[in-house]
């Protein structure tokens, strides 16, 4: 899919095909994409993604701890937008304490991340791409978010978070792309 936007700048595509695939049933999905600049086109795509969390505004942060705060009373567990390993996450530990996104799957191209709960599981697709039909062969990072809700809450969470979701992985592209 060509794809044009001003450097620096996320864009939000719809998700392809192959992202649906990952979480069967998911009743949510978003992809949004940023074209790289030659200095982050030459990085693995678990560097691009370590970066991505890692350099995230403070008012993600303030937001997560909100979140975490408010959600407790529900049991939904505490999150923390980073990259952790599965065992850590059953664990309920990594850095600080909380969970990252364990990682399921990783390749060359993509880091697929997810958790499952019981309100919702979620996947997160981390992807680096050519577009060799465009200029200079441009490459292009893309997040995809996928939601399978599992009870009445877990829809109402999800609709409580979309807006915030939408600026979070914007910015953090985009802050990445700086």
């Amino acid at each position: 899919m060509l794809c044009t936007s001003k450097a620096g700048k996320a864009i939000e595509i719809a998700p392809q095909a192959h992202h649906w695939k990952v979480l069967p049933g998911a009743d949510f999905g978003d992809s949004f994409r940023i074209r790289l600049k030659p200095a982050l086109a030459s990085q693995e795509i678990g560097e691009l993604a370590a970066s991505m969390m890692k350099n995230k505004a403070p008012w993600i942060d303030a937001l997560l701890n909100l979140r975490n705060l408010l959600v407790r009373p529900f049991g939904l567990k505490r999150a923390k937008l980073g990259i952790g390993s599965p065992a850590a996450a059953e664990a309920g530990k990594n850095e600080g304490g909380l969970p990252g996104f364990p990682v399921l799957a990783q390749d060359q191209h993509s880091l697929l991340m997810g958790l499952d709960d019981q309100h919702l599981d979620f996947r997160v697709c981390i992807e680096k791409s050519r577009d060799d039909a465009g200029p200079d062969h441009e490459q292009w990072l893309t997040v995809t978010t996928l939601v399978r809700t599992r009870r009445l809450f877990g829809k109402a969470y999800l609709a409580t978070i979309m807006p915030f979701h939408r600026r979070i992985v914007g910015n953090m592209l985009e802050r990445m792309s700086r």
